[in-house]
């Protein structure tokens, strides 16, 4: 009898067991996300805590070395609209600094958005940041109000919603397709309205390869090579 009951015991701890490494987490919560708030740096949030310290949403990068364009833009387009919900964008960039230019997944540590609100003529530059361990955070780094003039000449400088874009990882995949795959520094790039008309949207891009340089230009649209310039 107690050979049984010891064998019994046995048999119900291993199926405990097994069931436990088959178990799944609870699905997580569909409750809508609280409206972003603003802090009283001027630092937006998409959560807020019991305390009232600002919570910045966590959006892992692809390589842990930073966000790619659409990965920052996804950080802080919900506290441009919370800004303006009329605002557009006018210019997206990464910092000219060789110590957090754009590497060659296309991810960067630092972008920043400019945004304009064309009925009101106010103007901001939103600075998103992601570390290596994956934390993101972004906050306005300028905000004035444009004269009349100067709001109108911006606006017609209007970039398309991002989403119809490719991506800056696609942007460096089509670079190391055309023989740009070494840089002595990392790249920073900008995106902004064609200087001349009739050019297409598109990302300027730069390596150097000793004394050789190569100068792509690839449209932001479509990802197709627009220029290829060496020396």
């Amino acid at each position: 009898m107690k050979l049984k009951l010891v064998i019994l015991l046995t048999l119900v701890c291993l199926a405990l067991a097994a069931c436990g490494e088959g178990a799944t987490s609870t699905p997580a919560s569909t409750t809508a996300a609280p409206t972003p708030a603003v802090s009283s740096t001027g630092a937006y949030t998409s959560a807020q805590s019991t305390s009232g310290s600002v919570t910045l949403p966590t959006i892992a990068p692809t390589l842990g070395d930073g966000l790619t364009m659409k990965a920052a833009y996804a950080v802080v387009s919900p506290m441009i609209t919370a800004w303006n919900p009329n605002a557009i964008l006018v210019t997206v960039f990464t910092p000219p600094d060789s110590a957090v230019g754009l590497n060659s997944a296309g991810q960067a540590p630092q972008w920043y958005f400019e945004a304009l609100a064309p009925a009101s003529g106010q103007h901001s530059t939103w600075l998103v940041k992601s570390t290596p361990e994956g934390k993101s955070s972004a906050e306005k780094s300028i905000e004035d109000v444009l004269p009349a003039d100067q709001a109108k000449l911006l606006q017609s400088a209007r970039l398309p919603p991002l989403n119809t874009l490719i991506d800056t990882d696609r942007l460096m995949e089509v670079a190391r397709d055309n023989g740009g795959t070494k840089s002595d520094q990392p790249l920073g790039i900008q995106l902004s309205s064609p200087s001349k008309e009739g050019d297409p949207l598109a990302f300027d891009l730069v390596f150097y390869n000793g004394n050789d340089v190569l100068r792509l230009r690839i449209d932001a649209q479509s990802g197709k090579l627009v220029e290829n310039t060496k020396g």
